[in-house]
């Protein structure tokens, strides 16, 4: 008996093992072909507030904005149809929020919708995001952030379970902050047109124009077909002089390596800023890892090739398919004229931009924890053995707050099989890489030069690869989520929680700050009847104020 059901568990798993992905050769591509160059670079808006209140004891502005989730179609693939997408305000992607450092914010998200959401600040100090705290179709919830730290952030939907295909039809967009004060002084672009988006998704398309259907992926949604701020391979018009972007990776699935060409001359850029804000020093680089969320800030100075045409480009490494023939692929084409327009932000980039953070590689940590990244063969992702879907199994730590703490994060796949790439976001943390080793040889085992001393919210792990980093718990108490953001490994298992320790039980009966529990019921969704500015501004904006929280 013994011996038939190790039969039968062999040959099973050699079936599935068969059937999963490998990096042997480039899978033929799905989507129609296209010719890239032909449509403008679009600029997402700007979202304006509707009203404001000024604390009068702090001084502190809340500024509220209203933001709607609705269906809408458009033309993404040049000469096809319209496709089907969900977006914020109706477009894809959303509105940037464009925000001073020091001004609260208060967004109220209207789901119109015909499945709930739940949005999320990625990279804000803030308890938002918790997967099934959601917001039902015609129901509005309040999320309260206090942005008290400078650097580039996005929202997306964090919905349990179909996270994936929320933010694959369209529900992401860029969230900046700025301390326009210290940025103007260092002598960096700070707005538009030389402060630039550059946010990045991948996707499939079916022949009439449309997204082709994912819903059931259990793996990962590479895409093969890139786009850059919802535009299949833009060009972008500008001068011969500095530029500041801002790189997302939105892509639910796929990682890129950026790399910017004058003909096949590499051309280098230089790394500003990671997910945590500006970094202490530029790091000068002709190639950039962006995966799934990563955020980063580059220099890209385009004097030397006034008349010129610059390549920004997408070469498949360690990342876990090919569907591409060519092994790199045109994103974005910048066409340099010969005029300059503005001085402002143009001067030499300013060899120190920051101090030195509290938080580096020599820092202490109080204590170490491994975490195994794996699959199984009915398709669960999960880390040491749990899956989100216990309700009664999330919570894998409960570090202190304030505490530094060591950890190693290795992607052993499934029974011991590598080969999957895993980027593990932390909800409110920072942390720093200390090292990243490669097992078998496919990844890399090396810090790249511009994540040494970055600080991040998302760290990357390649094929094969342990990554080892210092994470620490600030500014506040409170259950919060870590997972990878290939979002279908999310949503198939691979996301778990922490308690920064005041809530011992995760009853959240011992609560002592404002915003601790996640599911408290004055802040879950509530039925949308219409917003009413003016008790907007004297008992909805004072009333987050009066908690204290931030």
């Amino acid at each position: 008996m013994f011996a038939i059901s190790s039969l039968l568990v062999s040959i099973l798993f050699l079936q599935l093992q068969s059937s999963l992905p490998t990096q042997a050769a480039p899978l033929a591509r799905e989507s129609p072909n296209y010719e890239p160059f032909q449509i403008p670079l679009p600029i997402p808006p700007i979202k304006k507030p509707s009203t404001t209140y000024t604390d009068p004891k702090s001084g502190i502005p809340i500024d509220f904005y209203e933001i709607e989730v609705k269906p809408f179609e458009k033309n993404l693939f040049p000469g096809l149809g319209k496709a089907s997408l969900l977006g914020y305000d109706g477009m894809f992607p959303g509105p940037t929020f464009q925000v001073e450092k020091g001004r609260e914010t208060v967004i109220r998200v209207v789901n119109s919708g015909e499945r709930n959401v739940s949005m999320h600040l990625h990279g804000s100090f803030t308890w938002d995001g918790w997967a099934v705290d959601v917001t039902p179709p015609g129901y509005y919830k309040d999320y309260y952030h206090p942005n008290n730290a400078a650097r580039t952030l996005w929202f997306h939907d964090h919905t349990d379970g179909i996270t994936a295909r929320n933010v694959y039809t369209g529900l992401a967009g860029l969230y900046t902050i700025t301390d326009t004060a210290l940025e103007t002084r260092l002598g960096l672009p700070v707005s538009s047109p030389y402060d630039v988006p550059l946010i990045l998704t991948s996707h499939f398309f079916n022949t009439e124009g449309g997204f082709a259907e994912k819903a059931d992926e259990k793996n990962s949604i590479f895409g093969d077909t890139f786009m850059v701020n919802g535009a299949v391979a833009p060009f972008m018009e500008v001068e011969p002089r500095r530029y500041r972007f801002r790189v997302l990776n939105a892509a639910v699935s796929r990682s890129f390596t950026l790399g910017l060409v004058d003909g096949e001359a590499e051309v280098p850029m230089s790394v500003i800023g990671s997910d945590g804000g500006l970094r202490e020093s530029p790091v000068e680089t002709n190639k950039l890892v962006a995966s799934m969320a990563e955020r980063w800030e580059i220099i890209i100075d385009f004097t030397p090739f006034a008349s010129k045409s610059l390549t920004l480009t997408q070469t498949n490494t360690f990342a876990d398919d090919s569907y591409s023939a060519s092994p790199t692929t045109p994103l974005l084409q910048f066409r340099v004229g010969n005029k300059v327009s503005s001085q402002t932000g143009n001067g030499p980039l300013a060899a120190r931009l920051l101090p030195s953070s509290s938080l580096s590689v020599t820092t202490k940590p109080v204590r170490e924890r491994k975490f195994e990244l794996t699959s199984h063969m009915d398709s669960m992702w999960q880390i040491n053995g749990r899956s989100f879907a216990d309700p009664n199994n999330r919570v894998l730590m409960s570090p202190p707050l304030g505490a530094v703490e060591k950890f190693t994060f290795s992607s052993t796949g499934m029974m011991g099989r590598g080969s999957w790439t895993h980027a593990m976001h932390l909800h409110l943390v920072e942390m720093v890489i200390i090292s990243r080793n490669s097992s078998d040889g496919k990844g890399r085992s090396i810090v790249e030069p511009y994540e040494a001393g970055a600080i991040k919210d998302v760290v990357t792990l390649g094929d094969g690869e342990t990554i080892e980093v210092l994470a620490r718990f600030i500014p506040w108490t409170g259950i919060y989520m870590f997972h990878c953001h290939n979002l279908v490994h999310e949503d198939n298992g691979m996301m778990g929680a922490f308690n920064v320790t005041a809530l011992p039980d995760f009853g959240y009966d011992e609560a002592t700050t404002a915003l601790e529990d996640p599911m408290d019921e004055k802040f879950r969704a509530k039925k949308y009847e219409g917003t009413d500015l003016e008790r907007v501004s004297t008992e909805v904006l004072p009333a987050f104020r009066a908690l204290g929280a931030y």
